[in-house]
């Protein structure tokens, strides 16, 4: 019998949309570093999307909670 769980499942599906939607956000923010590294000036965002997509992924990481990680 596997040891007694407050989680049935590893990983939720909500934490697993959260952890899509962070992984998105890291994505764009990497290609606008990269653009704006190369000197790109048509590939980069604005410093205020960036700001903004920042707060969005910090929101992401916030909205998880410690019943969306169960330990293995």
């Amino acid at each position: 019998m596997p040891p007694y769980s407050l989680c049935p499942d590893p990983l939720s599906a909500a934490a697993q949309s959260r952890l899509q939607g962070l992984a998105a956000l890291l994505e764009i923010l990497h290609a606008a570093h990269i653009a704006q590294r190369d000197g790109d000036v048509d590939g980069t965002l604005s410093e205020h999307l960036q700001e903004g997509l920042i707060v969005a992924a910090r929101q992401l990481v916030r909205a998880s909670s410690a019943t969306d990680w169960c330990a293995p």
